[in-house]
């Protein structure tokens, strides 16, 4: 060992230099062989002993190293012709120490050994790297030099975090904090970015964006379609592409190719697919197809009277191959039998490690199966021929992970997520025209400040709703074990909050199977109205290595980046069952190709980051509980949700007891509801009453990520000005949105308003926005401004056709109501109604000016209300009526 080497070594030193010249005794003279000083090396890496020897060994005869049998693990060790042993350390999660013997036989039958301890320590596993704002959310900007930055995650100490400029070759460090940052200068037009981790036992990650610059440029949404896939040998595809843009020199857009051909002009006319003429959103639709597999990209290009031009992000389809029936059910298939060999050689008395390897060794012989891995705990993963993913954990009793489908029945369909526009936000907005040296003179100089200001005070989660997903209390499709029952965090957390019946989190929504399958696709799609989410489901972690196999041909590889592995969450639900017993694709085929869905035995689904990264909108700086196994063994999932606007994430980093669970995220939320406790300060409650693990085989550990000082909401009525650019908070039915300007009329304040209308472009049904939360004991008066415009105007005064606006403030059970009502008859009785600069699909709509009402809510003081916002259609929907509203206040 090393204090022995060290000992041995000196005392050759000794006998080299001198001092006594008497001949030695051939006993003296006997060779020793040293193994060398103990090591350490990383799981993973190529581990290399090298001996030594005291004295000449002209007599060696061999040499020999071997392992102690008592070791917790073997290695296979291999020794070449210099008698140097070396071994591949094993993948391993716990540090672990391994002992090693090396014995010289000597031809005189005499022979030394010597002792060395390799310590293996495991190797990166969590290693993940995020960007945020600009070159993520928002990929275009008008400044030349800029700041970048995000966070990154790590087992081991970082070694350097660099920021390549690919198109200029200039490299930036960006330091190695957790949340790291890089100050660039841009070239004109397209620059490409590399951003590049390296851990401490050289593990190495990477990920690239392309940043857009124009001194001018000035859109106010990222370029959008409809969809993200093309399949090859179809006919032509009908793509809407929408854009937004507050240049006010009637810009002319236009979509282009790569190869910078005109595809098609957007318009902001009224005329569909445009939705509302005058509101910046320009819109168009094209035909689309696809001829070989891969990314067919396209790009808008602005133009305006001034001869001021500049292009947009790109954006890109994908085009593939289509999936059908049989190529689900072939991926279900196998799926299957690969539990099935698990399954068998548990029975033969193998335990989990061991039947994990063995099903791997045969899907390497697999002709369907493309790719394939084994994750350090017994997850198996695979890509089939046909680019499908899958994946299967065998189930650990008592914990959050693995699933095993008893029987297919009444799994509900899947539906379109509605395509919406998606203004920037406060924060991209403000890094869009924020440089290094000063901020930009725009509108978003104040946004900046705004945002400034949000930070100095409490952190507050924005929304007082809650939502809970928990798709096996009592899962009728799945085997009794996978359901948690009464340990399920329904049970506790939720009741918690129910039974609080607080202003600051109310117990909004919940989306759960118990006894019937009530969980859809869907449920995991909208999480924007949410200040605390809630998934108490299983989970598991798989993919790793993957991104070093992958082929074009299976797909894009996007989901991949980011992360060694991927955060995977089981929905409950499976694919459903033709009558002959085949599988049904419809609805889930575009989620399979863009990888943000795997399919599981029994074909059940499990969510993937890709797939919360495509469908959340804006979160509304959420608490997000994700009370799964594994769900923050990476950031992988983590990064995503911060990036949608979580202010602060929970989960655990491997499989853990569904008790723990609940007990911890019981916990957190009564700290934060009783005291007013930071999110910090509640997780250091939770951890020392309940341990900062579970205590089981996986010890697995509360992980948490974001903001330590995130505080539940006072509970008030929130977005109120609309200037978070989505309606956040504001449920929605019928046609309500936010919009930056309708015509020449901008927001009364800031730059953004809402709007309600009777049903404009694909909307025909009358809108509806509204919240609930409560007043203060103070509260007086309600104030907004709104604006009304009709086609009903002028032509259908004094009619049947009387459209009406109206806000409403009432109580729990709306015993108590306090409302302002206006319609299109009172308005023409008052007069003052002008020409406005926009129309509609039926012809002149005339307008009012700018109102300011007021409503007396003193006697709803101190209550829990609901605010509502709505148009109504009277007559008949041919003649449409919208009205903004803007700048409401409570006083």
């Amino acid at each position: 060992m090393r204090e022995k080497a060290y000992l041995a070594a000196c005392l050759f030193m000794l006998s080299a230099c001198g001092g006594d010249d008497t001949k030695s005794s051939p006993t003296d003279n006997k060779p020793n062989i040293y193994a060398g000083a103990d090591v350490s090396a990383y799981g993973k890496k190529s581990v290399q002993l090298t001996p030594t020897f005291s004295t000449d060994v002209s007599n060696l005869s061999s040499v020999r190293w071997t392992q102690a049998e008592s070791d917790p693990l073997q290695v296979s060790i291999k020794t070449d012709s210099e008698n140097n042993a070396s071994f591949i350390a094993p993948d391993i999660y716990d540090k672990v120490t391994l002992h090693f013997t090396v014995t010289a036989a000597f031809s005189d039958g005499t022979s030394s050994s010597d002792d060395i301890e390799v310590t293996l320590i495991p190797a990166e596993h969590s290693l993940s790297l995020a960007l945020q704002g600009l070159g993520q959310s928002i990929k275009i900007t008008d400044q030349h030099l800029v700041v970048i930055g995000g966070s990154v995650t790590s087992d081991h100490p970082l070694k350097s975090i660099k920021v390549i400029n690919m198109t200029t070759g200039i490299t930036y460090d960006a330091g190695i904090a957790d949340s790291w940052q890089a100050e660039i200068a841009l070239s004109e037009g397209d620059n490409t970015i590399d951003i590049s981790a390296i851990s401490d036992d050289d593990t190495s990650l990477s990920i690239s964006t392309d940043i857009t610059y124009y001194p001018n440029i000035d859109f106010i949404t990222p370029l959008q379609f409809d969809t993200t896939t093309l399949y090859l040998g179809q006919d032509p595809k009908s793509v809407i592409v929408t854009i937004g843009t507050n240049n006010p020199n009637n810009p002319t857009i236009t979509l282009v190719d790569s190869a910078n051909q005109e595809i098609a002009t957007l318009s902001d006319d009224g005329v569909l697919p445009d939705e509302i003429q005058g509101d910046g959103i320009f819109t168009a639709k094209f035909d689309a197809q696809a001829t070989n597999v891969g990314s067919i990209c396209y790009r808008a290009k602005l133009t305006d009277t001034n001869a001021v031009s500049y292009q947009s992000e790109k954006l890109c389809l994908w085009g593939a191959d289509s999936y059908d029936n049989a190529d689900v059910t072939s991926a279900v298939m196998l799926a299957d039998s690969v539990k099935l060999l698990i399954d068998n050689s548990l029975e033969a008395g193998s335990d989990v490690k061991a039947a994990a390897q063995a099903a791997y060794e045969k899907m390497q012989t697999n002709p369907a199966i493309g790719a394939s891995g084994l994750s350090p705990d017994s997850g198996l993963w695979w890509v089939d021929d046909k680019g499908i993913l899958g994946l299967y954990h065998p189930v650990i009793a008592g914990s959050k992970s693995g699933v095993e489908l008893r029987r297919n029945e009444g799994q509900p369909p899947v539906l379109k997520a509605t395509f919406t526009t998606q203004y920037y936000s406060y924060d991209d907005q403000a890094r869009h025209s924020q440089s290094v040296t000063a901020i930009h003179t725009s509108i978003n100089q104040s946004k900046s400040a705004i945002s400034g200001l949000k930070a100095a005070e409490d952190n507050r989660i924005k929304s007082s709703r809650a939502v809970i997903v928990s798709p096996f209390i009592n899962n009728p499709n799945v085997s009794p074990a996978n359901n948690f029952g009464s340990t399920d965090d329904y049970h506790s957390v939720w009741q918690t909050l129910k039974s609080a019946n607080s202003c600051q989190l109310s117990a909004d929504k919940e989306l759960i199977n118990d006894g019937t399958v009530n969980v859809t696709l869907d449920s995991y799609k909208d999480f924007s109205l949410y200040g605390y989410i809630h998934l108490s489901t299983h989970g598991d972690n798989y993919y790793n290595g993957l991104l070093s196999l992958w082929k074009d041909e299976w797909g894009p590889n996007d989901f991949l980046k980011g992360a060694l592995s991927l955060v995977a969450i089981y929905t409950g639900i499976a694919l459903p069952q033709n009558d002959d017993g085949s599988y049904n694709i419809s609805g889930y085929e575009e989620d399979l190709h863009m990888k943000r869905l795997a399919i599981g035995p029994g074909g059940l689904l499990v969510v993937l980051p890709s797939f919360f990264d495509h469908y959340l909108t804006t979160l509304p700086n959420s608490l997000v509980a994700l009370s799964a196994c594994r769900s923050m063994h990476n950031n992988s999932l983590a990064n995503v949700l911060m990036a949608k606007g979580a202010g602060a994430i929970l989960g655990y980093d491997d499989y853990v007891l569904s008790t723990y669970a609940q007990n911890t995220t019981n916990t957190i939320l009564q700290e934060m509801l009783n005291n007013d406790s930071t999110f910090g300060e509640a997780v250091t409650v939770a951890k020392s009453t309940y341990g900062a693990s579970d205590g089981s085989a996986t010890d697995a550990k509360l992980v948490t990520t974001g903001a330590d000082n995130l505080k539940l909401p006072y509970g008030s009525l929130t977005n109120l000005d609309f200037e978070d650019g989505v309606l956040g908070v504001w449920s929605k039915d019928g046609d309500g949105r936010v919009v930056t300007q309708l015509g020449v009329t901008k927001p009364t304040g800031g730059s953004f308003m809402g709007i309600v209308s009777t049903g404009l472009g694909f909307t025909t049904t009358s809108g509806t926005i509204e919240q609930t939360a409560c007043l203060a004991s103070s509260a007086k008066t309600l104030r907004f401004n709104w604006k009304m415009f009709s086609e009903e105007f002028r032509e259908y005064c004094h009619t049947e056709y009387d459209d009406s606006f109206s806000v409403t403030v009432c109580n729990e059970d709306s015993t108590t109501c306090k409302s302002f009502k206006t319609s299109v008859n009172q308005l023409c009785t008052e007069g003052g109604l002008l020409p406005s600069d926009i129309h509609f699909d039926q012809g002149d709509v005339y307008k009012t000016e700018w109102k300011n009402e007021s409503i007396d809510i003193s006697e709803l003081a101190g209550q829990r209300v609901t605010l509502s916002v709505y148009s109504s259609d009277k007559g008949d929907s041919i003649y449409d009526t919208a009205i903004l509203v803007d700048d409401i206040t409570v006083e």
